[in-house]
């Protein structure tokens, strides 16, 4: 190792590469070292580091011009040292693609206008503008939950857990189920009636109420308006509740809650409300005026009522009624004589000035029996000529049980019919029926 490598240069003055200087030599180093007030002061030359040997050793200082190096050999047979250069020259700038801005008399740059279609999603002057909404409205969801099928071979399959989809039947189901809550606005009067006994008015009117209530949010209620035989309530109620439409018209003007109502009605399986007409020999039934005093309490606290109405159109109680009422259920059964009279119901309500209810008439053909005398087919393609829908409510043994109806206990079919029946009514429903106050 030479003996240059620990010596500090920059406390002796020397240049790296030479021998420490001595004697006069070191005083003119040290005073040429002070440095010259700020104006004289020239830049310092660039100083090329030291030399080093292959051995990666600093070499020894060349000695002037002429004079042999320390080795012996003759300054004229040695190599010269090449030093490496102390930087790297910049290469040449390369021609821009971009012609230059010329500048303009104001002293500043300004850039060009972008093309009409360098920046695509930018509206330009005389461009249809599209709205936030319509750039987004094709963005949708990579996978979306979709209704399974619960009944039948693919509901077994969807418990092993394949995922199996809703059949067309229950696509079907679906479809009429969203019918059947078709929102409502304000009340909805809806009469259930015939001109005859025994036709199944009551069960009717019991299958439509606990259906309606079944898939719908609405507070409905089912009154028995049958002055002369009120037995819906022993088709819908459990057990009788010891009150009557005769106390609801007796404490009116005291009740002002819903829950003070419900203390006169009762409630089905399917939360369909019922208020008995309760029978009674020393009793006329009910009249006109009980109705509208009726009318008046339940529109406060319910959306939708039905009326189980007697087999008598011609009087003041079945007038206030349908008066009031929006739409009718007009039941008949298989036998002759009740096609008969439903059809000259049809035509009394004409001559009557009932046109509007007519245009919102739904006919239920309940079979009585297994085997009916009619084919039910047949009197729906009769009375489908002039009204909109005709529904048939198959024979039920449990509606023919003649007690409490519970549509959990109905046959799949006969449940259906109900379905399509209520689905029918409801299609007034889109309608506001609003009634205010003159």
């Amino acid at each position: 190792m030479s003996g240059y490598d620990d010596f500090d240069f920059r406390a002796q003055g020397n240049q790296p590469g030479q021998p420490p200087a001595s004697g006069a030599a070191a005083a003119a180093q040290q005073q040429g070292s002070q440095m010259p007030p700020a104006a004289e002061q020239q830049p310092a030359p660039a100083v090329p580091p030291p030399p080093r040997t292959a051995g990666g050793q600093l070499a020894p200082a060349a000695p002037p011009s002429g004079q042999p190096m320390a080795t012996g050999i003759p300054a004229a047979q040695q190599a010269p040292v090449e030093h490496p250069p102390m930087f790297t020259p910049a290469p040449p700038p390369v021609p821009s693609a971009i012609p230059p801005i010329p500048a303009p008399s104001g002293g500043y740059q300004t850039q060009p206008a972008p093309a009409a279609n360098q920046y695509p999603h930018h509206h330009h002057a005389g461009a249809a503008v599209q709205s936030a909404a319509e750039h987004v409205a094709a963005i949708t969801p990579a996978s979306q939950a979709k209704l399974t099928s619960t009944s039948g071979v693919r509901g077994a399959l969807n418990k092993l857990g394949l995922g199996v989809g809703m059949s067309k039947r229950e696509q079907a189901h679906a479809e009429l189920v969203n019918r059947i809550r078709t929102p409502l606005a304000g009340n909805y009067r809806v009469a259930v009636i015939t001109f005859k006994g025994g036709a199944g008015k009551t069960p009717t009117a019991a299958g439509l109420g606990n259906t309606l209530a079944l898939f719908r949010p609405d507070r409905i209620v089912l009154v028995d308006a049958d002055p002369d035989s009120p037995t819906a309530d022993q088709r819908t109620l459990p057990a009788p509740i010891g009150v009557s439409y005769r106390d609801v018209v007796e404490h009116a003007a005291k009740i002002g809650t819903y829950g003070q109502m419900r203390g006169f009605t009762g409630v089905t399986h399917q939360d369909l409300e019922v208020l008995p007409g309760g029978f009674s020999l020393n009793d006329e039934g009910m009249k006109a005026e009980d109705l509208a005093a009726i009318d008046e309490v339940l529109e406060r606290f319910y959306n939708c009522l039905l009326f189980d109405m007697g087999t008598d159109l011609r009087g003041e109680l079945a007038s206030t009624i349908l008066e009031r009422c929006d739409a009718v259920v007009l039941v008949t059964n298989t036998r002759k004589r009740s096609i008969d009279l439903a059809a000259q119901t049809i035509d009394y309500l004409r001559t009557q000035g009932h046109e509007r209810l007519l245009e919102r008439m739904v006919v239920a053909i309940t079979v009585e029996r297994p085997k009916p005398a009619i084919d039910p087919e047949e009197i729906r393609a009769g009375f489908s000529r002039q009204l909109r829908p005709v529904h048939i409510i198959p024979f039920d043994p449990h509606l023919a049980e003649d007690g409490v109806i519970d549509v959990r206990l109905l046959a799949p079919k006969t449940a259906l019919a109900f379905e399509e029946i209520a689905a029918s009514v409801t299609e007034g429903f889109s309608a506001s029926h609003i009634r205010w106050e003159a």
